[in-house]
Parts: structure tokens; sequence; C-alpha cells
């Protein structure tokens, strides 16, 4: 769904991109399958500014999405393949199960 056919007095499951999510506020955002390889997704950068530059831009996407959430975010991945955002995330603000 585009963030411009987003009606908020809808009741039902909005499904929508990252991108797509900014600017927008949601009770609860589920952000899932946060892992290596799809947030930040892989990226073939040999030059290392360049790929400090990608992964800057992933972060602040995982960012985007992360404060969305006006009471309750969601974040699902596989323990085996973690994002490395996720190691920002402290267990003071995080219940982890």
């Amino acid at each position: 769904m585009r963030s411009r056919e987003f009606n908020l007095n809808d009741p039902c499951l909005k499904v929508t991109t990252l991108h797509a999510a900014k600017g927008l506020e949601f009770p609860i955002v589920v952000l899932a399958h946060v892992e290596a390889g799809l947030l930040p997704r892989d990226n073939d950068a040999k030059d290392p500014d360049e790929l400090a530059a990608y992964l800057q831009g992933q972060r602040r996407l995982f960012y985007v999405g992360s404060t969305r959430a006006m009471r309750y975010l969601f974040i699902t991945y596989d323990q085996q393949v973690p994002s490395p955002f996720l190691s920002d995330l402290t267990e003071k603000y995080w219940m982890w199960s």
C-alpha cells in the first residue's frame, strides 16, 4: 500500500515498505525479518566510504521503520542471522523473548 492510499481511520492491517511508512505513525508496528542480508541488504560495494554510506542509509531506514510505532514495536528475525542493527537495541528499553 502506498502512503498516499492510507486511510489511518480504516480498522485494518496495513502492510507497506519502510520507505512508504516514512512520515506516518501507527499504534503497533511489526518489522519482520530484520536479518543480515535483508536489513541491511547485501551490497557489493568494495570502496569503504561507499559501503559506509550505504550502511548508514540502511540504518536510517531501520530507524524510520522503528519510529513509526506509537505504542508497540515488534521485531522478528532469525536468531541464526540477526541484523547487525539489532545490537544497538539495549535490554534497558527492550523486552526480549
